[in-house]
This record gives structure tokens, sequence and C-alpha cells, in this order.
């Protein structure tokens, strides 16, 4: 093995550790080894190890999980950031890339091509975990998730054997990648994408109104919900006010299009430049062309890295009785100037050979930040109190991406695909080699 291998207590050790993770908030677990794998070799050696070691192991990509959930306590860590790059096949409408790849190194080289992938909307968010719990885009509501786009896999499974799977080799593998996230039990070396023609057009606009209007404003967005077409993505966040004339809770809405040109981009962006609420709006930015890069721009305002976050994400039905006035109470407490509420509307869309099988129309997302750890107990109450009042409004589960399985335990797959996702795990990983999400009790085969 040429990858660098850290023990618990050498030099080098800890800030592997306290790296691997993206949060401001450091879990507390320590695993016996950490490897630094630069290359496939690295991978199956590594896995190899383990397994003659007797070791679980956990498998990092990005570091966004936001419980840290590769990091634990024993066993190996294993660090795959470094294989991270990728080659494009614009004339298939394919890109082959390492796990490590992040969204916004990728998406660049694609746009250049004409071409795009449903990538995180958080620029440091790596391709290998956010596409195996499903993956969120701006672009969702029209593409679905991005596990969907995945049309095969490399991956070591826990016999430290390279294998490549697709709809017609290792079909069961490549099910369970298609939305298995944390839970997945093997070690991505490679993933292989279908991409998506990039539209004529891409808009959007800046509508930011002051929350003294949130009943109106609620009614109105579950309203677009449904008017609006796969095209149009309402999206939007209540967060303090960025602006020096209004000092309270605003709500920031970025609706995205994609269009076939500017005019039916206009077209697709009236219903908000004719809001009912527009006379109310603290600032307005009319329709303007939009590119992945400013997404990202916007969003990385947000998410700051060496901030303490605590996340957490429901399906929500938004046909529940009193769902838009849980959603209102939450807006409401707040703690501070950096927690956030997040808006997603999403596409409900099915695949023939995916794991990823809970999702609704819309999730609300909770985000609890702060930067001093004193802080911490505040946030992580209005977290907690948020995800008690949205359940019982919501359709039973989250949003593995931005999910803490740890502190808010809840399903992230039907019952049934859960059932054969064991009995898949229970053929590649029968000896429990890879470790399940945080949270999940593998006795009883659910978040508990």
């Amino acid at each position: 093995m040429t990858a660098t291998i850290l023990r618990l207590g050498d030099a080098g050790y800890e800030e592997a550790r306290l790296d691997a993770i993206w949060n401001g908030r450091k879990p507390d677990r320590q695993p016996e080894a950490i490897v630094l794998a630069e290359d496939v070799d690295d991978v199956v050696a590594a896995v190899r190890l383990a397994r003659d070691r007797g070791w679980q192991i956990g498998v990092r990509s990005g570091g966004h999980s936001w419980s840290g959930n590769a990091i634990r306590d024993g066993g190996l860590l294993l660090d795959v950031s470094r294989l991270n790059d990728f080659a494009i096949d614009a004339a298939n409408s394919t890109a082959s890339v390492g796990p490590g790849v992040r969204g916004s190194d990728l998406q660049p080289a694609l746009n250049e091509r004409g071409l795009y992938f449903p990538t995180g909307t958080c620029s440091s968010v790596a391709i290998a975990g956010y596409t195996l719990g499903g993956g969120a885009s701006f672009t969702g509501k029209r593409d679905g998730p991005a596990a969907h786009a995945l049309r095969a896999i490399d991956v070591v499974t826990a016999d430290g054997e390279l294998v490549h799977a697709d709809d017609d080799h290792h079909p069961d593998l490549i099910w369970a990648a298609r939305g298995g996230g944390p839970n997945f039990f093997a070690a991505v070396t490679r993933l292989y994408l279908d991409l998506r023609p990039l539209p004529g057009a891409m808009y959007t606009g800046l509508y930011v109104y002051p929350v003294e209007v949130i009943d109106e404003f609620l009614a109105w967005s579950v309203e677009l919900l449904h008017s609006t077409p796969p095209q149009v993505a309402d999206m939007w966040m209540a967060i303090a006010s960025w602006f020096p004339h209004y000092q309270g809770t605003m709500l920031l809405q970025f609706p995205v299009v994609l269009a076939s040109d500017a005019e039916d981009a206009l077209r697709l962006l009236e219903p908000f430049e004719r809001s009912p609420l527009l006379e109310h709006a603290i600032a307005h930015e009319q329709p303007h062309p939009w590119t992945f890069p400013e997404g990202y721009g916007l969003v990385d305002q947000l998410y700051v890295r060496g901030n303490r976050y605590r996340s957490d994400a429901l399906w929500m039905n938004v046909q529940s009785d009193d769902f838009r006035h849980a959603v209102k109470e939450t807006i409401l407490a707040l703690p501070n100037r950096l927690s956030h509420v997040l808006w997603a509307p999403a596409s409900p869309v099915e695949h023939p050979n995916a794991a990823y099988s809970m999702h609704s129309e819309l999730s609300v997302h909770p985000y609890g930040v702060c930067q001093d750890p004193a802080d911490d107990p505040a946030v992580l109450a209005f977290v907690e109190r948020s995800m008690e009042r949205l359940m019982p409004h919501s359709i039973g589960g989250g949003k593995v991406n931005d999910s803490d399985l740890e502190a808010f335990p809840k399903a992230i797959l039907s019952n049934e695909s859960l059932a054969r996702f064991e009995q898949i795990r229970s053929t590649y990983d029968p000896d429990g080699r890879f470790h399940p999400a945080l949270g999940f009790d593998r006795s009883k085969g659910a978040s508990v």
C-alpha cells in the first residue's frame, strides 16, 4: 500500500481526523487508523487490511456528512477524497468521476461542453456521498435525484474485490448505491454519470420579503408547488436579513428556471414577477441569466467551513392540517442570525432500479448554525424542537443528504426498499465490514 496510514497517536492523525468532516462541530470519535488513499489500489489494500484486522470501515469522500458518519470509534477511516480526477465523454453524454470530485469542479467543465449534471448546491460537496444519498440539486425539480443519473459504479466490496456494477452486472449492487447513502456497504472508487444537455437558457430572479407577510407567503409557496412546471424550482430560505434597511427575518426567494430560450425563461418567471406580495418586497432583482457558479456563490454565503452546524430535513406532506403553521412556528423560532430554514421543492420521480424510495414534492430543512461552542445548546435545541414540530406533517422520513440520523433517527428508505437493502447487504457484506449509518440499528433493520 502506498497510501498514508495514520494510527491513533501518530503525528498527523488528529489533523486528518478533524479534516475528515467539513462541519466545525467535530465528533468525539477516534478510529484506530486512517488511510489517506491516493488511488484504487490503495482502496483495495485498505479494505483488505481492515478485513485482516477485523476492523469496521467508514468511508469519507467529501466530509459533508453533518454528523461525521464516516468517523467512528475504532476500526478504519478510509479517506478517498484524493481520488478526484474525472473524464468527460461529450459524444455519449457521460462522465467518469472519482469519489472525491467536487461538484463545483466538475460542473464548469461540463458546461463548457454544453452539458450538466445535477450537482449539489454547495460548492464543496463531493460527488460520491452526495449521489449515493440521492442528491438534491438546483435542477432537482426537473431532474429528480442525482442518484437516478448514476449509470454505473466501481466499488471495493467487503472481501477486498474490485467490482464494476451496472444494471446488467451486479444489478442489486447498483440498486443499493442509488439511494443507499451512508448505509452503503462498499467503498466507491469510480462513478459513471449520465449527463444532460445544458438548457438554452437558465434564469433566476431574487425576491426578498419581510417575515411579517409569512402567512400569505407560505400559502402562495404551496400554490407555486402545484402551479409551476418541473422546469421551475422555487427555492427560498428564511434567515436574518442581510439588508441594512430591514433587520428582521427575511424570506429570500431565488427560483431557478431551465428554459429553451430567454423568452421561455421570462415566461416561466412571470408568476414571481406578478407576485401578490411584490409590493411588500424589501429587495427585488428582476429576471436575469443564471449559472451554476452564481448558485454556488449564493449558497456558499450560508455554509462557511468552520461554522458549527446542526442540520436536519424532512419530506413534507403539504396537505397535512396545520402544515403551514408548523413551518411558520419553526421560522419564528430561529435562535440567531446564522440559523435558517430552507424550503426545497423536489420531483418525486421513480426509477426502475433504485433503492431511493422516500420522497415527496417538498423537503423542509431547519439549520442551526453558530460559531461559538457556547451557542451550541441553543442551536441544537432549535433544530430538535423544529423536527418534533414538523414530523407530524411529514411523510415519516427525511432527505438523507441533509439529515442527522444520529441526533434525530428517521426513515430514509421505504419499508420495502429497506428490507431488500438489508438482504443485499447480507450478500455483499455478511460480516458487517462497513459501518451502517449512525442511528441505524442493523438488528432491527431501521433507524430507531
